[in-house]
């Protein structure tokens, strides 16, 4: 399981961890104020607590717009924001996060959001290539896939660019120092 204490290298890669579920790793990728009482494990390192936001808890009208734009990238139509300001349920923010991450649209999100970091060059690897990368992006995100998965797949990625697209990204970096600087 792929987790996160604080934000690692790079693009805010996930740390390993045993304390923390894949999508409390996924609010605070995204930046979300989200805090979610969790037991510890009898034992837990002394000091580190579970995915505890140090902001202070914002109003549901602020939770809801940034939740939209940082999990699935758009502002909440009027009608949802109504339906989530009415609702009076204690766990409303944490039903909305997991309604938000069952989407399509978070899987494209994010899917572009990984695509800007690893885009590689057309010109080099040729448009069907880049389609491929894209296309790889998306289903790894449909299919929920964990994190640790994700990188693995992706850094030891082996065939055709044709037929999998996480392979991209070392064709058009084929050296050492340049696909190293790109994953770190």
């Amino acid at each position: 399981m792929i987790t996160l204490y604080g934000f690692g290298p790079g693009f805010g890669l996930p740390e390993i961890s045993p304390y923390v579920t894949k999508t409390e790793v996924q609010l605070k990728m995204m930046g979300l104020d989200y805090v979610k009482q969790q037991a510890m494990p009898d034992n837990s390192p002394k000091g580190q607590l579970p995915f505890i936001d140090d902001g202070e808890v914002v109003a549901d009208s602020t939770f809801i717009r940034r939740s939209y734009l940082r999990v699935i990238g758009r502002l909440p139509t009027p009608e949802e924001t109504r339906a989530f300001l009415a609702d009076t349920a204690p766990d409303k923010r944490e039903r909305l996060v997991d309604q938000l991450l069952e989407r399509p649209e978070y899987a494209d999100f994010w899917a572009n959001k990984w695509a800007d970091l690893l885009r590689p060059n057309p010109y080099r690897v040729g448009i069907k290539a880049v389609w491929n990368l894209d296309s790889w992006l998306r289903e790894v995100f449909r299919n929920n896939l964990p994190y640790d998965q994700f990188v693995r797949e992706l850094l030891t990625a082996q065939g055709s660019t044709w037929r999998n697209g996480a392979t991209v990204v070392f064709r058009d970096r084929p050296d050492t120092v340049e696909i190293g600087s790109s994953v770190s």
